[in-house]
């Protein structure tokens, strides 16, 4: 995905959707978000980590040095 971006997926569940609005909600505790019907973003107050969430659960995370850490990330801030 690019220096420093990382494409993260959820463990698969028979495809399930994200409620992206219920999701924006309870991230704009923990930093900046702005969201479309399709996507929320998310840039994390504390550590700098962007994330870019789609209803489909998969993750662009920027802002990590390695996939372990983008799923780190993802797990922290989306769930598992």
């Amino acid at each position: 995905c690019g220096s420093g971006a990382f494409q993260v997926w959820p463990a698969a569940d028979g495809g399930s959707r994200l409620d992206l609005a219920l999701l924006a909600t309870r991230l704009a505790a923990a930093g900046r978000t702005t969201s479309t019907p399709f996507m929320v973003r998310f840039i994390a107050g504390q550590d700098d980590v962007e994330c870019s969430v789609f209803a489909d659960g998969r993750a662009i995370i920027k802002g990590v040095e390695d996939a372990a850490a983008a799923r780190r990330a993802y797990a922290r801030y989306i769930g598992n």
